[in-house]
């Protein structure tokens, strides 16, 4: 099902970022030597639910939800499951990398996308994009400090 109006973008936003901070929950419940690390970063999932559904009920109308602001397919941004945890920690870690970088490719083209239309939600969703590139960086060193 392709995203196409304003709603189905911000419900699909709040579905990644709750997979996201439910995978690092996962990672931490199995591995409790990573809680700590990982804690910030499932707080940062909701803290991008909440700016992304504030920007969005803080401008939108019938005549933007009746508009199609985009034309984005789910199945091009893979999510984390956290009922399918790895065997190991750095896997993990590694498969969080690669949902911060799954994530932060819907932002930068859900921003693109609703550039037009929609004033508020591009520029939220380009300082989300800021804030996972800066997580996906403290991940990366994260990991490359673990292997070490």
């Amino acid at each position: 099902m392709t995203l196409r109006t304003a709603s189905e973008g911000i419900s699909f936003a709040r579905e990644l970022e709750t997979r996201l901070g439910a995978f690092y929950g996962a990672i931490g419940e199995r591995w409790p030597e990573v809680r700590d690390v990982l804690a910030p970063f499932a707080a940062g999932s909701a803290k991008c639910i909440a700016d992304v559904q504030r920007a969005y009920y803080g401008v939108i109308t019938d005549a933007i939800e009746g508009g199609f602001c985009f034309e984005l397919e789910p199945t091009d941004y893979p999510a984390a499951d956290p009922s399918a945890l790895p065997e190991d920690v750095e896997e993990a870690v590694a498969q969080a990398a690669v949902a911060e970088e799954s994530i932060c490719r819907f932002y930068e083209d859900a921003a693109e996308q609703s550039r037009g239309l929609l004033a508020d939600m591009p520029r939220i969703f380009d300082r989300i994009v800021l804030r996972r590139r800066a997580a996906l960086a403290e991940l990366k060193a994260f990991a490359a400090k673990k292997e070490a």
